[in-house]
């Protein structure tokens, strides 16, 4: 909730296919972070459901569940000596993917 009661995200229903991409867009201010931060549990939500392959998050493990969710975001979430190549795989790297499936999910 923002000052005056005005909710950060309000009624989002998104369908996401497993290996899908998607990307927020919007002004500043307007939930794109705020519906990211709830999805991984790094903020919880105050209303509704998010569920992932028909699991209630708020159920699940919040570490595995970041770990099975990729994300990256813009500018200072980025590390800026890196290429968006490394950046997309810098977390594939962590879980000691293979470079086989790390090279696919940076091609995608």
């Amino acid at each position: 909730m923002y000052s005056g009661n005005k909710k950060a995200v309000d009624n989002l229903t998104l369908d996401i296919e497993s290996g899908e991409f998607i990307a927020f867009i919007g002004t500043s201010g307007s939930g794109k972070t705020t519906a990211l931060r709830m999805i991984n549990r790094m903020i919880e939500a105050t209303d509704g459901q998010i569920q992932m392959n028909g699991k209630d998050v708020r159920n699940m493990n919040p570490v595995e569940l970041r770990r099975s969710i990729g994300y990256v975001i813009q500018q200072i979430g980025l590390m800026p000596h890196m290429t968006i190549r490394e950046n997309i795989v810098l977390v594939p790297k962590l879980l000691k993917w293979s470079k086989e499936k790390k090279d696919q999910k940076a091609e995608e």
